[in-house]
């Protein structure tokens, strides 16, 4: 596996550190990964083997406040910038002749998904989503949020991202994954989640949306919705007893 690692320079002066797995032959894809909140695009090395060995290179970033990249922990200024930052690092990993396609699991299944929606980029080919973020199945109630900042886990408790335990551990002890999420951030992931199921937009691209049956974390019957909105060019897949 050869696995580069760079960085790029945000229009308000943030480095983003990014890496990019490249696979032995020419690839025939591109898939790039925007990872969920509080980890970081190193959690995807397993799965960027895996599609190198399909002969698909993976490249992903760690957002703004999260993993290597600069930022206060779980902050945003606005929730735009997020999705100005993915359209920054797909014109440093874009090919003419090799298709991209938007890869995002949990909040960054939110972000993919608004992102199509709202920037309507056109270099894309395709988008996947995993488990995203549209609604939780729990929202936290207001005295939750009644701090400047709260500890993810009153939203993510990690014997609920998965039942391997191994998996679980490394989580735990992975010294980039932080708790940390403003008030600023929850309420933009909620309204964009909403905004998505909402939207009268036309999602114009093949996508495939998957969900755990069983996630304790976020809505499948929110990426059911979305799904029966997108229509004939989504392809919905529901694993059962899968937790996030």
């Amino acid at each position: 596996m050869n696995v580069i690692t760079n960085s790029l320079r945000t229009k308000d002066n943030l480095t983003l550190f990014s890496r990019h797995w490249h696979s032995r032959k020419s690839p025939k894809a591109i898939v790039t990964i925007i990872h969920g909140l509080g980890e970081h695009s190193g959690r995807y090395q397993e799965l960027a083997s895996v599609l190198n060995n399909e002969n698909i290179d993976v490249a992903s970033f760690d957002l703004r406040g999260h993993g290597k990249s600069d930022g206060p922990r779980g902050q945003i200024s606005n929730y735009k910038t997020l999705l100005r930052d993915i359209g920054l690092f797909i014109k440093t990993v874009k090919s003419q002749k090799t298709p991209l396609f938007l890869y995002g699991h949990s909040f960054g299944g939110n972000l993919v998904i608004n992102y199509i929606l709202q920037e309507k980029d056109t270099d894309i080919s395709g988008v996947i989503s995993s488990s995203p973020w549209l609604k939780l199945t729990t929202e936290p109630q207001n005295n939750a949020l009644s701090n400047k900042v709260k500890t993810l886990k009153s939203i993510v408790k990690p014997h609920l991202l998965t039942r391997n335990q191994e998996a679980i551990k490394k989580y735990k002890q992975d010294p980039l994954v932080h708790y940390d999420i403003s008030i600023r951030l929850y309420a933009a992931a909620r309204k964009s989640g909403l905004y998505a199921l909402n939207s009268t937009d036309n999602f114009y691209l093949p996508s495939l949306l998957m969900h755990g049956q069983a996630d304790q974390i976020t809505s499948w019957k929110a990426t059911w919705k979305l799904k029966a909105k997108f229509g004939s060019s989504c392809t919905f897949k529901l694993w059962t007893d899968m937790f996030h």
